[in-house]
């Protein structure tokens, strides 16, 4: 019973994304690990910008005034947020979702709270930036759990390259905007 309630309740979820996202992707993808790791990586990338970027200029639109993060374009900053800060946090997510994963079987519920949980780290430096980066967090922290299914080092791997290609996608965009 309480797995035929927890089976509906993913398929309407499952049906309510893909009705939001039908012309762009289903949230199903996440479970297809059946393909290389770039692919799967670059896909899931795109589905956070397609929801990241808007969220973030509606955030700058509502609140023109609120502080934002500011990044000096440089080689070092560049290094830092595109290879050290997804190799840190990936690792630092990890006992995170092992914690709540003992409580909470659900992965969209799991997901969320991992999602929640690194909103409020990143809103502590900025308040808005934890809204902006929860899309990335939600679909990381599904991608890893997926992985997992074939081992802790794909899951570790992809979640690595999502976060890489989603600050290095950041930081192109901060200097493109930088130098009109």
């Amino acid at each position: 019973m309480i797995l035929l309630k927890n089976n509906i309740k993913n398929e309407l979820f499952y049906r309510l994304v893909s009705f939001l996202y039908k012309d762009v992707i289903t949230i199903k993808y996440l479970s297809n690990i059946e393909q290389p790791i770039l692919v799967y990586a670059f896909k899931v990338s795109l589905l956070v910008l397609t929801i990241s970027l808007p969220l973030s200029y509606l955030l700058d639109y509502i609140f023109p005034n609120a502080e934002t993060p500011d990044f000096e374009i440089s080689i070092h900053t560049f290094w830092g947020a595109v290879i050290i800060a997804p190799i840190i946090e990936t690792i630092l997510m990890i006992p995170i979702i092992l914690i709540l994963q003992k409580y909470i079987h659900n992965i969209v519920t799991l997901s969320i709270l991992s999602a929640i949980f690194w909103g409020g780290i990143h809103s502590l430096q900025f308040t808005f930036w934890g809204i902006a980066i929860f899309p990335l967090f939600f679909f990381m922290t599904m991608a890893y759990k997926y992985w997992d299914k074939i081992s802790m080092g794909h899951a570790i791997l992809v979640v690595m390259v999502i976060h890489a290609i989603n600050n290095g996608t950041a930081m192109l965009l901060a200097a493109t905007l930088e130098s009109l």
